[in-house]
């Protein structure tokens, strides 16, 4: 369950943005993160990125670099905490509780591939 601080909401249209940054706390986590996250439905659409779709959340673009990014599209502030919950939910089950850090943010700017 979310039970951070809420970050600040920046509106693009009438979406909102949230971002999370995944990174790895040790060098096995992400790449077996990654292996799992592209078992759902997916399409690539950049040479480092593809859009997923994970359970109770939907489309999400998915970023990988020196950290995981994920975007996503949120349609009211009053959801944020829902699509929080369920994005930790699925990132850190199968034993990846203790093996991840998050930090999340609200961009102003959608990602070029949800336009």
């Amino acid at each position: 369950m979310f039970t951070g601080r809420m970050p600040r909401v920046g509106t693009v249209g009438n979406m909102i943005a949230l971002r999370a940054d995944v990174g790895g706390l040790d060098s096995r986590a992400l790449p077996e993160l990654l292996r799992r996250l592209r078992r759902h439905r997916h399409v690539q659409v950049g040479g480092r990125q593809w859009i997923a779709v994970l359970p109770e959340v939907g489309s999400v673009l998915l970023t990988d670099g020196a950290e995981l990014v994920l975007d996503v599209l949120v349609e009211r502030r009053a959801l944020l905490p829902i699509v929080i919950d369920a994005l930790e939910a699925e990132l850190r089950r199968d034993g990846f509780r203790e093996r991840l850090a998050l930090r999340w943010s609200t961009p102003d700017a959608v990602p070029i591939p949800f336009r």
